[in-house]
């Protein structure tokens, strides 16, 4: 097998997979589809030539080369992640970076203007791209398809970081004599 070949990610889910015993559960902490993982894992275990995992009643039990391969992935892992998270100096005017950005179109018609104009002044050679979110946004973001997603979100996944940005409150409005006014409530919207 030749590293260069291999997706990375593939080895996160790989650990996260040994740690929950489960696909469905591994795939939650994720923030992936059940099948989404399954079908990572089935090109990690192509890659590998090892089927790493033997269904049973309980969950997923190891083989013997995927207990061999978990040590050695965990420390590996752990390592790559420590030196990506080390602080890397970013200087505003000098960039050139092009960051890809997911939000939904209420965040680009809300943020996008005045995130332009500030970044004109402060970063005037950096640019930006708009995903929209669609799909399994979460593994888009993950996987570095995007760099920054922004939106409302419930749940999210143990392995992304969040920041609030702002609060906001929606109200509906309508004229004081529509005769509906009286029949509505949240349910009528929800």
């Amino acid at each position: 097998m030749n590293i260069n070949d291999l997706d990375l990610n593939l080895l996160r889910y790989f650990l996260m997979v040994m740690e929950e015993g489960t696909i469905s559960r591994a795939a939650q902490r994720l923030g992936l589809t059940q099948p989404a993982l399954s079908r990572a894992m089935a090109r990690l275990r192509t890659a590998i030539g090892d089927p790493l995992f033997i269904r049973t009643a309980k969950g997923m039990r190891p083989t013997a080369r995927a207990l061999s391969l978990f040590a050695p992935i965990q420390v590996a892992v752990g390592q790559l992640d420590q030196a990506l998270r080390t602080a890397i100096h970013f200087d505003p005017q000098e960039s050139k970076r092009r960051f890809r950005l997911m939000a939904t179109d209420y965040v680009e018609w809300l943020l996008m203007p005045d995130l332009i104009e500030q970044s004109q002044k402060e970063a005037p050679h950096i640019s930006f791209d708009l995903i929209p979110t669609e799909g399994d946004f979460f593994a888009r973001l993950e996987s570095g398809e995007a760099d920054l997603l922004i939106g409302q979100f419930s749940q999210l996944p143990g392995s992304l970081k969040s920041t609030r940005l702002w609060q906001d409150e929606y109200i509906c409005l309508a004229h004081r004599d529509n005769p509906a006014i009286h029949q509505w409530n949240l349910q009528s919207f929800a």
